[in-house]
């Protein structure tokens, strides 16, 4: 989940709103240079099919084929997607993290020099981790940023009355509401990609059947050019997983709440520090896939 916690509310520490923000701009890398490859497969084709009526179109398969071998060097080269990964896995944890030290939650339910102490160990070490170091190793070093905030420290020091609140608000209630909207929202664009796929598909059927029952044997039907277009906008659909998604986000979803439903009673029978730390493991969910999806 990227963060949409600013300005007012900032518990978090400079390096994960630079790894968050970075993480979204190799998501758009991603996404933009594998547009690019998907759109420039399509235009192929249809440049060739084009060039049965004008000759103008000579050179869109030329430029259509650089675009194509640049993009698909940029993603081999770079990496967009990997990085995305990581940089999304490791401002994930870093956000359970530094909700667990406000909230006093185990391993953080010691005295505040201990946790605090605790805490920058455990940053240090999951910025020094194998599978991170390579990524993450431009970002800043929060030694030299400051890895502890006042505003942490503040939240940190607030009754047990004040944290419990603004935990249900500022964590369990967004985190279930952004959840409730990714699932809706990937849900539609799965049910929209589906609905195109199968017009354009309806479409190649179309012209295979008016040469079949029809004896016409029309070269200037753009069978290729459709099917090639079939083949792209699955191959974006699974890229962007919107079904898998929208299952995944609903049953987050419906772990938030159950916790959000038994948070006060279970408070009252564990204490806050074992609750939080209970709590944050349904939001690990997500955090694990982002983290199988790194080597990929």
């Amino acid at each position: 989940m990227s963060s949409k916690v600013k300005d007012d509310f900032d518990i978090f520490p400079p390096v994960f709103h630079h790894a968050d923000e970075e993480s979204a701009k190799e998501q758009k890398k991603y996404h933009i240079s594998l547009g690019i490859e998907l759109v420039a497969v399509i235009v192929v084709p249809l440049a060739e099919f084009l060039k049965r009526f004008s000759n103008e179109f000579e050179w869109f398969s030329f430029i259509a084929l650089l675009f194509l071998i640049c993009a698909a060097i940029y993603r081999f080269v770079e990496k967009p997607e990997q990085k995305w990964y990581v940089l999304r896995a490791f401002a994930e944890s870093l956000k359970t993290l530094s909700w667990k030290f406000v909230m006093h939650a185990e391993p953080f339910n010691v005295d505040d020099q201990g946790a605090e102490s605790l805490y920058r160990e455990r940053v240090k070490k999951l910025m020094d981790s194998e599978s991170n170091k390579d990524v993450i190793s431009f970002l800043p070093d929060p030694n030299n940023h400051g890895i502890i905030r006042n505003s942490m420290k503040d939240f940190r020091n607030k009754t047990d009355s004040e944290r419990q609140d603004l935990y249900l608000q500022k964590r369990i209630d967004e985190q279930e509401s952004w959840y409730q909207y990714k699932a809706r929202r990937n849900q539609i664009s799965s049910s929209v990609s589906f609905g195109i796929l199968i017009f354009i598909i309806s479409i190649a059927l179309a012209l295979v059947m008016k040469n079949l029952f029809c004896n016409i044997n029309d070269a200037n039907l753009p069978l290729e050019v459709l099917i090639t277009a079939a083949v792209s906008l699955i191959t974006w659909t699974e890229s962007k997983r919107f079904s898998e998604l929208a299952k995944s986000y609903r049953v987050t979803a419906n772990d938030i709440d159950f916790v959000r439903d038994g948070f006060e009673q279970t408070v009252k029978r564990d204490g806050i520090s074992s609750t939080v730390a209970d709590a944050e493991q349904a939001f690990s969910r997500e955090h694990a896939e982002w983290i199988s999806r790194k080597d990929l």
